[in-house]
């Protein structure tokens, strides 16, 4: 059975405040799980991402501007940001503190920075988290292939189901009845099928009844394992991206698959609709801009980033595409003419060292992927980076600022490394 708390007045620590050092910044994202950057739908200057387990409220053009929302001990895996931007959840890999690997998902109030509730049934890891348009419903997919729709009214799951085969990806379409008992669209992709799941609710046992329909596939059968799922603004069409690097189009009113199209390399991780446009970012790096014409998808602009695109967002003035990269960086790309710039940069691996110089106002650090970067306090920024220049990712295992800004670094190769402020490489002394 689904457990669930309302967390509203929970205490989270009995720690005297007097004694607490105050997080004034952080900086850690790596874009390990897909779809956890996002813009506010209704803010258009404020982001939502996790950093590990904490979650960051940031503004984009000031990063001194930062709330966190802690309560996760293991990092998060799945993030989502309703509709009205009113409310946040969150799920996470399963915690090495429980003996069943309990994952939990946190539903978060955005204006109070508060939990709501916490619902405990995912086991393993969260995969996927989506709320309706509407922000009344939460559905979530785990691990442990349980698949599940709350009540955010008042934490109760209205529909739990254990699958065998794992469910892939969530998207909500539109709320197809309005009135007091809205009638709602979910649509779930699984390796064998897409299935739709009508919401409609029963006056005679005054609770809302799932039905669910398989769409139509071709008669050749169509087995895809799928990253990311959309619907378009109408409601009409879902797209369902797959590790084929492709998008498979179906029509939701027929329920029917209707084709599918080739777009990248090295698998398709994130769609996001625009009007008649598709923005797709895939794990080569790649961000396309695609618009639909008489059914074709042809493309009108694209960029390379660096790392795989593991997130993308819709600022709410349509003028940018926020960008998670699993390289660590977050980008902020114009939907124009993809245009972008880094927004914010940070260690993929376990950073090893942290060292100040004579200057309080920058220090530099040395990680296991091996990457060696200064950092301006001022700013919150990245203003060099450096490497071991070899053909493998050489680890870092200590760094200091000498009295000349210069960088002593020391590596796992048994090699000392100097660079200069710039990134540049001055010396190297070989084991």
């Amino acid at each position: 059975c689904t457990q669930q708390k309302n967390l509203q007045n929970t205490n989270l620590s009995n720690m005297d405040s007097g004694n607490l050092v105050e997080l004034e910044h952080a900086i850690g994202y790596n874009g390990n799980y897909l779809d956890t950057v996002h813009y506010h739908p209704e803010l258009p200057n404020m982001i939502v991402y996790n950093i590990g387990g904490l979650i960051v409220i940031e503004d984009i053009n000031d990063t001194h501007n930062q709330a966190f929302l802690r309560y996760h001990d293991m990092p998060i895996s799945a993030l989502t940001v309703s509709a009205t931007g009113n409310l946040i959840a969150s799920g996470q890999v399963g915690s090495d503190r429980s003996r069943e690997r309990e994952a939990p998902v946190i539903v978060w109030d955005f204006n109070s920075k508060k939990p709501i509730f916490k619902f405990t049934t995912m086991r393993e890891k969260v995969t996927t988290l989506k709320f309706s348009p509407d922000d009344r419903f939460l559905a979530g997919i785990g691990a442990n292939n349980v698949f599940i729709i709350w009540d955010c009214q008042d934490g109760s799951a209205i529909y739990t189901k254990n699958t065998e085969q794992p469910r892939h990806t969530l998207a909500w379409g539109p709320i197809t009845k309005q009135g007091r008992y809205p009638s709602y669209t979910l649509i779930s992709a699984q390796q064998t099928g897409v299935i739709v799941h009508n919401l409609d609710f029963d006056i005679g046992s005054m609770t809302y009844i799932i039905r669910p329909e398989n769409c139509q596939l071709p008669s050749s059968g169509l087995v895809r394992s799928y990253t990311h799922s959309v619907c378009d603004p109408d409601g009409q069409t879902f797209y369902a991206c797959t590790t084929g690097s492709e998008f498979c189009v179906f029509n939701l009113s027929a329920k029917v698959f209707k084709s599918s199209i080739p777009t990248s390399s090295n698998g398709l991780l994130c769609l996001v609709p625009m009007d008649d446009f598709l923005f797709a970012g895939s794990g080569d790096g790649k961000v396309k801009k695609l618009q639909r014409v008489d059914g074709k998808f042809i493309l009108q602009a694209e960029c390379q980033l660096e790392g795989r695109v593991a997130s993308l967002s819709l600022s709410s003035d349509r003028k940018e595409l926020l960008c998670g990269t699993s390289e660590g960086l977050i980008y902020r790309v114009l939907t124009s003419d993809l245009s972008n710039m880094v927004h914010a940069e940070s260690a993929t691996g376990p950073v090893k060292d942290i060292s100040f110089g004579e200057r309080s106002d920058r220090f530099s650090t040395i990680d296991d992927d091996g990457a060696l970067r200064l950092w301006d306090l001022s700013e919150y920024r990245m203003i060099a980076k450096g490497a071991s220049k070899t053909l493998n990712r050489i680890g870092g295992t200590s760094c200091c600022i000498a009295d000349d800004e210069t960088i002593i670094s020391g590596w796992e190769d048994g090699f000392m490394r100097c660079f200069a402020p710039n990134g540049q490489k001055v010396w190297e002394i070989a084991n």
